[in-house]
């Protein structure tokens, strides 16, 4: 008898982690519009004035616009006080996912730098192959095909079942591969969806068409 309670004490953990396994995904998609930003007028102002001053043409939409400081290379100890505007440069109508900072000298309205680069044009058309239901779908499928090295237990907590219960932020655009490496090479931009819960990670872009792994920040440690 005591045996028989305690086979049935793991057989009800098991099917209880079953159904958790099997739970219904809720389906939450939230699709932020990159083209509006959250700055002040007067911030905004500042960019406009600066991206005209420095004869940057194109749409270029900061989100942010703060007080930073950057190493000058080449002059040991000095630091340059500068502005930091991070946001996404649009082509076609499409941000690219990539992301852009310029930083500018705070003694003039001057570009002092730029990260990763600016695009002139982009040979692809904005249309989507998929919907954002379908690449929260394939966001959850490649959760469960991932692996952390640095973790103990490789299927947790990244696995896809995971996240069957969390809102995902999906955003769609231009990505460019070759813009992780050193940004000598010339530009191989696809379409891509860049997914991830509000937390921030772990954070994958999937590519439009193919619906497979392209790039993201599986973890605060891990960059695929």
């Amino acid at each position: 008898m005591k045996y028989l309670i305690i086979i049935l004490f793991f057989c009800s953990i098991l099917i209880a982690c079953k159904k958790q396994d099997t739970a219904p995904d809720n389906g939450c998609i939230e699709l932020p519009d990159l083209s509006k930003t959250s700055l002040s007028q007067q911030d905004i102002n500042k960019v406009n004035a600066f991206l005209q001053a420095n004869n940057i043409t194109g749409t270029f939409i900061a989100q942010s616009y703060k007080a930073d400081s950057v190493y000058t290379y080449g002059k040991p100890g000095y630091w340059n006080l500068n502005y930091k505007m991070s946001g996404y440069q649009f082509i076609n109508n499409l941000p690219v996912l990539n992301g852009l900072i310029f930083w500018q000298d705070r003694a003039n309205i001057k570009q002092y730098g730029i990260f990763p680069r600016l695009y002139n044009s982009i040979n692809l058309d904005p249309i989507a192959q998929f919907k954002a239901a379908d690449i929260r779908i394939a966001y959850l499928s490649i959760l469960e095909k991932l692996h952390d090295p640095f973790l103990a237990l490789p299927n947790a907590p990244y696995a896809g079942k995971n996240y069957k219960d969390s809102c995902l932020i999906i955003k769609y655009g231009y990505y460019d591969k070759s813009a992780k490496g050193n940004y000598l090479d010339p530009p191989n931009m696809v379409k891509a969806w860049e997914i991830s819960p509000k937390s921030g990670t772990p954070l994958i872009r999937i590519s439009d068409d193919t619906k497979e792994l392209i790039s993201g920040n599986y973890s605060d440690r891990l960059e695929l």
